[in-house]
């Protein structure tokens, strides 16, 4: 007769498991839902904060907005395709965890239908001289 084993056993185990694995490099790409330009300028000063956070302790390596082209820097206007960033972990399903609380995935600026999350490895880094 197989033995039972509780969904919190499973649980436990797999979030062992997790915790056990090595941290990996991840690019991810969130494009923008259609249509959300002026909520997202709205909600931009709650959503900052968190990836500076992120940033801060090394869960995000880099992270920026996506445009649909080059425009000058401050312009309130831009045109903004999404979002981009490299972040450290172990898994594809921790790092859906971990943004699910984002205030740009909260109020649906970002599209997750069509958000990837795709192995990455930096190669070479280097920072443009100013």
């Amino acid at each position: 007769m197989a033995a039972k084993i509780g969904a919190s056993k499973i649980i436990n185990s797999t979030v062992s498991a997790a915790q056990n694995s090595p941290v990996k490099e991840w690019l991810v790409l969130f494009p923008d839902s259609p249509g959300v330009l002026s909520r997202r300028l709205e909600i931009r000063p709650r959503h900052s904060p968190n990836f500076v956070r992120l940033h801060n302790e090394g869960w995000v390596s880099w992270a920026g907005p996506v445009f649909e082209k080059h425009t000058f820097a401050g312009n309130p206007r831009r045109p903004f395709k999404g979002s981009v960033m490299v972040v450290n972990d172990v898994s594809k399903e921790a790092i859906w965890e971990r943004l699910k609380g984002d205030p740009y995935v909260q109020e649906k600026i970002w599209d997750m239908d069509k958000a990837q999350v795709i192995p990455f490895i930096t190669k070479f880094r280097k920072m443009p001289q100013k």
